[in-house]
This record gives structure tokens, sequence and C-alpha cells, in this order.
């Protein structure tokens, strides 16, 4: 249940041609802290951002706007995007703070004023050997950008990672074909479930197989089988940068599967992400799957979970006639006897706050119990070196102002100040 916080958070917001974000309210005098950490590097970054109104079940395709791009982040504290078949955007101001926090920052003219997207950048030590991942949210709506939702992204390293093995997966999907009975299952749907990804050698297509649930028209989850594959992509000297390429079948007891494809995927060691950009098609939205632990040989360990994590998630309100999206930012700490507390801002500048218990399972796998409104049950799963976290909420839940949400959420540990 959602409810409204006292503290006041500061408000998120960017502007760009490539980001198509929106603005806060400093203008073009905002000043751009300077960075505590530099990064010179570039990174799979992938988008799915959606209008705080869809408007009816035909106007859906246009209320969602997906996308991927390289996010070039350089050591002078400017970042670049370079969309697919595009050239590189002007230069923009990055602040990094020791703690993992981010801020981006597109600078403002005389109409325009100056604007950040909130977010967190995974810190590992030098020689770490992954691939660390990003994320920033979108949250304000206004003007020229009135979507608002999340971005997620990891470096971009030579050479490709082994994929096969078992992971969890966690998806969340505007749906977007224009059906006669319209439900929560028909304006989106969140999945969770574990596969496996198979043997294979570099630049082959390896098979995904597994289960899971996604969300019902009601507090009840629908089971779903998961297929499909994924490829390195490899160039001529059979060679990757962790790119790949997705498809991810979703079969419900009695349906058809509904092939989705992430046009741009990347992986790494213990993570693949992906976003499914096609809004032609049944659906579109993002994908991420974290490798499980090596259990019960090197089970996950509850103490090095605990902690506060840096989050941003993306909202869809799936009551069909009042359906919409938003992007939230704030953060949320695991705590020693298994209590949880997520506190957040989304783009209207209302915190709200959830509370409840969690438990580990051996491989990775969380579970959220959440305090009031049904007590309803989130999934998700923390990296294998217990840095990087995935959060489904898939419960249509039963709400008195009659606006069930589902929630997609990221989080990168928070770390001390140094």
């Amino acid at each position: 249940m959602r409810t409204r916080m006292t503290m006041i958070r500061p408000s998120l917001a960017l502007l760009s041609p490539i980001l198509l974000c929106a603005s806060c309210a400093d203008g073009g005098s905002t000043e751009v802290p300077q960075s505590e950490v530099l990064v010179a590097a570039n990174h799979h970054l992938f988008w799915f951002r959606g209008l705080p109104g869809f408007g009816n079940a035909a106007s859906r395709p246009a209320a969602v706007n997906s996308g991927s791009a390289i996010f070039e982040m350089r050591s002078d504290s400017t970042y670049t995007l370079t969309q697919p078949n595009s050239s590189p955007s002007s230069p923009q101001r990055y602040a990094l703070g020791d703690t993992s926090e981010l801020s981006i920052y597109q600078s403002g003219g005389s109409r325009e004023p100056t604007v950040v997207f909130q977010g967190s950048y995974q810190i590992l030590p030098q020689g770490a050997g992954s691939r660390p991942e990003v994320f920033f949210t979108d949250r304000v709506s206004l003007g020229n950008s009135p979507s608002v939702g999340l971005y997620v992204g990891a470096r971009v390293l030579p050479g490709q990672d082994e994929l096969e093995g078992s992971w969890r997966v966690f998806s969340t999907h505007v749906m977007l074909t224009n059906v006669s009975l319209q439900t929560p299952r028909t304006v989106a749907r969140n999945a969770y479930g574990e596969v496996v990804i198979a043997a294979g050698a570099p630049g082959t297509a390896r098979a995904i197989t597994g289960t899971g649930f996604e969300s019902g028209s009601d507090p009840s989850t629908v089971p779903v089988a998961f297929s499909g594959s994924v490829t390195n992509v490899l160039d001529v000297n059979q060679q990757g940068n962790g790119a790949c390429l997705l498809t991810v079948g979703y079969t419900n007891t009695g349906s058809p599967t509904d092939s989705r494809v992430f046009n741009h995927a990347a992986a790494g060691r213990d993570l693949l992400l992906g976003v499914d950009e096609d809004e032609s098609d049944t659906a579109s939205g993002l994908v991420c799957m974290l490798r499980k632990f090596d259990a019960p040989g090197s089970p996950a360990d509850v103490s090095q979970v605990l902690g506060t994590y840096v989050i941003g998630g993306f909202t869809v309100f799936v009551n069909p006639s009042n359906a919409g999206s938003d992007g939230f930012v704030g953060e949320m700490t695991l705590s020693t006897g298994g209590a949880f507390r997520l506190d957040a801002v989304g783009y209207q500048g209302i915190d709200f706050s959830y509370q409840g218990t969690w438990t580990l399972a051996t491989d990775g796998g969380l579970t959220f119990q959440v305090n009031g409104n049904g007590g309803e049950q989130w999934h998700g799963a923390i990296s294998r070196n217990y840095d990087t976290l995935m959060v489904v909420d898939p419960v249509v839940e039963n709400r008195s102002n009659n606006r069930p949400e589902i929630n997609y959420v990221m989080g990168i540990r928070k770390r001390a100040p140094q």
C-alpha cells in the first residue's frame, strides 16, 4: 500500500533530444556538482517509458516509448548517448557520488530549465571482472516530454560471458493488442520465474526454458511457461561486447505462446538486460535476468544482503478505464531480523512508503511480504556480488481508489561515504 510520507525528497528529471525527458524548476542557472567518482566507459543502455495517462486501448501503443543507446561516461564528468544508426549527442554533465548515487544533467537554455535524472551506478573494486550496472529514472511529466519511466544498463566490455546456467527472470510489459474485453491483464503484465539457458558455442542460439508467474486481472497471479533463445552477438573476428539477441516466449495454459523479441539486449557474467521496443506487436517492455547462486555448494549469505539500495522503478496503473504509468526513485533497506522498508517519490512529487518482511532463498531469490493492502507478495533476487537487486510486484490489488498498480524495481547498493 502506498502511504503518503511527511519527508520531502528532491525533484528529479532530465530533458534531452534522445532521452525525451522532462524538466525541473531552476532554469539554466542550476549548478552541477562535481563528480566524486569518474568513469571512462561505454554502457549498453535500455529504457521503457509511458505517459501518466494511457487513454483508450487503441491509443496505448502511442502512450509508451522504449529504446536503446550506447551511454558513454567520460573521465571529465561528461556523457554522450548514441542511439542505433545515429551520431552521439552533445556532451552533458554527470555527477557520481562515492555512495553510488548518480545524477545525469542536461543544461537548459533561455526557455528551458536545467534538468536531472537521478539513479545509481555500481562502484566495483578494480579488477572485479564484471560489467557494472547503472540505472536512472525519468519521473517528471512536462511540456514536450510527458513520458516517465526507467533506464537500465551495463558496461560494454570486450568478449562474451558464458550464458549457460540457471537464472531468475523479471519482466514488465505494457500490452498493446486492442481486444474488445479490456482487463488489467490486457493493460500490462509483470512476470517473474526461473529459467535455464542451455549450453552452446559462442555465437549460437541457446535455448531458454523455465516456469513462473505473471500478473492476473485480480490479486491472483497466472502461471506462465518461458521459452525462447539468447545468442551472443559476435563480430567478424568472433568477438563480442556483451550485446545479445534475445527472444522470450510467454505461454499461459490453453493459450498460444506470445514470443516477445527484445530487439536490443546485453549480458554479463551474472546479469542479462533487454528491451522489447517493438510497439507494433503484442507488447513492449523490459526484462532482467540474474544468475542464481550455486546452491547448495555456495549458497547466498543473508548477512551480505543486508543494507540500503538506491532504487528506481516503473509503475503501471492497470485499471483499463484509468490506465497509465509512473517513474519513481528512492531507497530500499533490508534490515536484520527480516524487515524491509521502501521509501520513494514518483512523478507527482508525492513520497510513498512500503514496509514488510523479506526472506532469502539459498539461490539468491527474494520474497517480500508487504504489510497492509491485503498482504501482497513481491518477488526478487540479489546478484551474486550482492550489489544489484531486482524486485517485481505482480499483484493487481484491490485499492480504494480503484487504481491498482504493478511495479518493476531495480536497485544498486548504496555505499558508505568515503
